[in-house]
């Protein structure tokens, strides 16, 4: 839960080390594994929330009329 003027600088990304990456690339080829990628950007975009979430602009962005952005 975020709390207004507390939380607005958290950030998550979900991404993956690239020493883990390199880790199940080695152990994928060792086992003559299948590897598949899948980009599920989408999946936060049309995710329904039960909470208000508030971001800042990115840096270099002007905003015409707040500081703060409410999804």
């Amino acid at each position: 839960m975020q709390v207004e003027g507390v939380d607005f600088n958290e950030t998550f990304v979900p991404i993956m080390k690239f020493s883990s990456l390199r880790m199940i690339l080695t152990i994928a080829a060792k086992h003559d594994f299948e590897v598949h990628q899948m980009d599920v950007k989408a999946a936060y975009l049309n995710g329904i929330l039960n909470e208000e979430i508030y971001l800042e602009p990115p840096t270099g962005f002007k905003p015409l009329d707040s500081k703060v952005w409410w999804l």
